[in-house]
């Protein structure tokens, strides 16, 4: 009853902006635009809104449904259209903001995520006082406050456990879905076919002097493409091994081989390590017993015919591997080494504050001349996100970062750990995968810089809020035990 009457103010409210939005959106399309598709939209946008406005948990799913396939880019780059995530995220940050004043208290997690938001713009806004490109810091500045503003979304609304493995079978389907379509493509050879706009591929270098074709998805870049998918990979096996139902344990198992073989189509190096580390960490939580090595190695052998023959070449050129001309033979390595030795240089000039927000670009091309390792004449970025962050923010930029980091594991830590000792495995190990789906995505951030950030502060925001889920579900568990006890006395 309670909850129906605190819902019975927003329900009047979108009835009133449905009529209003319906009459105006109609008026203004019969009047002035003449394509009936922008009425449709029009309408569409109301409607949606007005679903967002009365049930904001359906607003989340869908702000994570359009962050994580970039929707919105595909639709301006691919059909024209006008640009929905702004808009969208400018929507919910507002539902969220009136559901604070009406009658909702920010949850602890909003607080953290407020502070860190807000720490770290300070830093990049004092960057601007050591910015040789006063515009591009600005532009960045302004990128900055509608991305990370997404984690304090998550946060708010993200506060149940039902709302959290909700949002993981929501990436779950959604690596389905794009790495569905670049198996698809890569085991078809349809590379020229974009699949609507998330099935780009592009032909590059793959190893020496041999190139093939590496799997973009929607990002348009093999190795960012990697990351995200590899964020899905623990995700989706942690719901093969504890969904209870066949159907379900089946689709994650589906999931959690699109998403790998998706990322082994890009031929990333650096996605390549994340894995295995991630595995390593997987397998430190949970040790596999002997039938499943055989299990496993069974898997390996049946999947090996649909490995490139060219991975693991491009595998071997990592100097980890013992190569000791690699760096000088491969000028990918070459420019590698050169925009992390420029990086670490600018940090080195300019330790306290870098050498300001986006910045790294104007400044590498005279490093690079001191270097002589790179012969290409372009801007060119830091390719890794913490030396990126070394060098344009400086020692401030780290320590904010640093605490970041730390506040997430910390939080992965104890939410974990207070689940287990509640008895609650299922969703201790739904934490867990959080945690390794994080830092999946930070390992392969060290070789890659932070071009699209959304995807990051994404995954912040999920990993600040397993706190108030991991209370939830131990409450609910207080609760359902004790209304057992009174009904068996």
């Amino acid at each position: 009853m309670i909850n129906t009457l605190k819902q019975l103010p927003w329900l009047m409210l979108g009835m009133g902006l449905l009529a209003i939005g319906i009459g105006a959106t109609l008026g203004v399309g019969v009047s002035i635009l003449d394509n009936p598709i922008y009425i449709i939209a029009g309408l569409i946008a109301i409607i949606a809104a007005l679903v967002c406005l009365i049930y904001p948990k359906i607003g989340l799913y869908t702000l994570v449904a359009i962050t994580y396939l970039r929707l919105s880019d595909v639709l301006v780059n691919f059909y024209g259209a006008p640009s929905i995530a702004k808009p969208f995220i400018s929507l919910m940050i507002g539902i969220v903001l009136v559901r604070w004043w009406y009658y909702e208290r920010p949850v602890q997690g909003t607080i953290k995520a407020v502070a860190l938001v807000f720490g770290y713009g300070l830093v990049i806004i004092l960057s601007i006082f050591r910015a040789s490109d006063f515009t591009a810091v600005i532009g960045a500045l302004d990128d900055y406050w509608k991305n990370a503003v997404i984690s304090i979304i998550v946060v708010s609304l993200l506060t149940e456990s039902k709302n959290l493995r909700n949002v993981i079978w929501s990436l779950i389907i959604i690596g389905i879905f794009l790495g569905t379509i670049s198996v698809f493509q890569y085991l078809t050879g349809t590379f020229d076919n974009p699949y609507w706009g998330f099935g780009i591929s592009s032909l590059q270098t793959i190893a020496g002097s041999s190139g093939g074709y590496r799997i973009a998805g929607p990002i348009g870049d093999p190795n960012y493409y990697s990351q995200i998918m590899l964020a899905i990979t623990p995700l989706a096996f942690s719901r093969f091994l504890d969904e209870k139902k066949f159907i379900w344990k089946a689709i994650a198992l589906y999931g959690t081989a699109v998403t790998i073989f998706a990322v082994i189509f890009t031929f990333s190096r650096g996605a390549f390590i994340a894995f295995v580390i991630v595995v390593m960490v997987m397998f430190y939580f949970h040790p596999p017993n002997p039938r499943e090595f055989i299990i496993a190695g069974a898997v390996v052998i049946f999947l090996l015919p649909f490995i490139p023959k060219d991975y693991a070449s491009r595998i071997l050129t990592l100097s980890i591997f013992g190569n000791q001309t690699t760096v000088q033979n491969d000028s990918s390595l070459r420019g590698r080494s050169s925009e992390y030795i420029a990086a670490w240089m600018m940090f080195s000039d300019h330790p306290i504050l870098g050498v300001g927000i986006s910045n790294y670009e104007t400044n590498y091309q005279s490093y690079s001349r001191q270097i002589g390792l790179d012969p290409r004449t372009e801007a060119r970025s830091a390719h890794s996100l913490y030396l990126e962050v070394a060098a344009e923010l400086g020692l401030a930029g780290v320590a904010v970062m640093a605490t970041i980091i730390f506040v997430i594991y910390r939080a992965v830590s104890r939410a974990w750990s207070d689940l287990r000792k509640a008895g609650d495995i299922y969703h201790s190990e739904m934490v867990l995968s959080v945690g390794l789906s994080i830092l999946g995505y930070l390992i392969a951030a060290t070789f890659i810089h932070d071009a699209y950030p959304r995807y990051f502060w994404l995954l912040i925001g999920i990993g600040l809020s397993v706190t108030e889920v991991a209370r939830s579900a131990i409450e609910q568990r207080i609760l359902s035990y004790k209304t057992d006890v009174l009904e068996n006395k």
